[in-house]
Parts: structure tokens; sequence; C-alpha cells
């Protein structure tokens, strides 16, 4: 008897934060239902992070621990590249869902192969001094009358925020060379080879939670933003001079004076 395979794969990228992790992974699995694995790629070697992949990993799920990954967009590029479900869900260790919000995308995936499902999030602020974690602020951002065409000149959708089948992750790949936004640059490359964004209303506001680190620590903060956002450009040229204008007047506020005919 062939294996049933699950209908959505859901790889989570993980780097020497256990505690993370465990919060990540727990609000995964209150989800009960058989439709899909949990594909953990861990970016180091601690003994931490392989004690919750023991206790929270169930029997269809998978460990790949490779510390040479030089951060997640390799580590995603290699979780999907083993992931056995239709569909793909990707997940950074400090994110998580609602209690059904799993359960409610494997009710809604389509039979579409060429679609790009996003949801609306919940964006909290949070100290990470602990644990416990203390939340500081929320905000339940809307985005279902969003342009996905803005994607051309900025992100607006979270990583997990969206799901895509993966004969589309296998046309395309996270840029391992940027410094950050490697997830912003890989909706880009979606977007424009003619995916089909779709927003879909989950009907929860907590569905999909992006946490903030107070600390102004994380890696797309510290990172040369203004050389990635031009360095995305560059490869993702616009036609449309609207778009060009716009992408050069942002650049211009991050201290990068450019035509934006180059653009």
């Amino acid at each position: 008897m062939k294996p049933v395979l699950p209908s959505l794969s859901i790889v989570v990228v993980t780097h020497n934060r256990s505690e993370l992790l465990k919060r990540a992974l727990s609000s995964i699995l209150k989800c009960a239902k058989d439709g899909y694995e949990i594909i953990l790629c861990a970016d180091d070697s601690s003994a931490e992070t392989i004690e919750v992949a023991k206790n929270f990993l169930r029997a269809q799920d998978s460990f790949i621990r490779i510390p040479s990954m030089r951060g997640p967009a390799e580590s995603r590029n290699i979780g999907a590249k083993v992931a056995r479900g239709k569909w793909i869900l990707f997940v950074d260790d400090d994110d998580t869902f609602g209690d059904q919000h799993i359960d409610e995308i494997l009710a809604i995936l389509p039979e579409e192969k060429n679609k790009v499902l996003y949801f609306n999030y919940k964006r909290v602020v949070e100290s990470r001094e602990g644990p416990p974690f203390i939340q500081l602020d929320s905000k339940l951002m809307d985005i279902s009358n969003r342009d996905p065409v803005e994607l051309l000149i900025r992100n607006f959708i979270p990583m997990h925020a969206l799901v895509f089948s993966a004969e589309l992750f296998a046309r395309h790949a996270f840029d391992s060379q940027l410094q950050s936004h490697e997830d912003w640059d890989f909706l880009i490359s979606l977007l424009t080879s003619g995916a089909d964004f779709e927003w879909v209303d989950c009907g929860r506001s907590d569905g999909v939670v992006v946490h903030i680190d107070a600390s102004s620590t994380s890696r797309n903060r510290v990172a040369d933003t203004a050389l990635d956002y031009l360095s995305i450009y560059r490869k993702w040229p616009a036609t449309d001079m609207s778009i060009k204008q716009v992408r050069s007047n942002l650049l211009d506020c991050m201290g990068i004076k450019i035509d934006c005919g180059a653009l």
C-alpha cells in the first residue's frame, strides 16, 4: 500500500532559538488532522534544538540539521526540496498560527497549481528578555485590498501568511546571496512569472501572527536595507514608469539617489 502523502508541507526554519521554536511548533500542532507534515530545518547544531525536535515532531515529520547553511534562504530551499505535500507553507521560528488556522488552510486548498493564497495577519511587538515573552503591542493588518503589484515596490505579505503549490516552488527558489528580504525577492519571482495571487478570508484576526522583537535586532532591521532594495529592483526591473518613480523616491528616502530609468 502506498503511503498517503500530505496535502500541506510546513517548512519551519530555526537558528539557535529553542524557546521560540517551541512556541512556533506548538501553534502548528494544535491542528490534530493528518493532512500535513512539518519539515524542521535547523541552521545550528545546538542540543536545545535537537531536544525540541525530539519532543515536538511526529512520525510523519522531518528534522534536517545542517549547521553549514548560511541563513533562512538556504534552509527554506532545502526544506521545500524534500517536501512531500502538494502545497507549501514557510514559517520562521519566531512566528505562530492561531488555533484553527492550519485546519482552515487544509479546508480551502484549491486544485489550481498556479495559485498563491495569502491572508490577513496580526502584528505583535514583544519583549524577548524572557521567556516568558511579553506582548507590548498588537495590530491587525488587513491586506485584503492590497494589489499584489505593490510587491514590485515593497513587501506587504509575511512569509507564513501565504501558501502556494509545490509545483510553483519547483521553478523558483530563495536567493541566498541577499543579506535580507529574500522572502520579498521570492514573492516577486512568483508574481512576475504569472502566479495568481488571491487573498482569502479565514475569518479570524489571529490566524497568522507575526512577532516582532522590540529590541530592534532583527536581521532585516540591521542589514543594509537600502542596498538590498536596490539589488532587488535591479534584479526585477519595472516596465511601468510610475513604479520606477516610486522605487526611485523610496531609495532616495533611504539615502540612495538613482535615476528612475535604471529601476
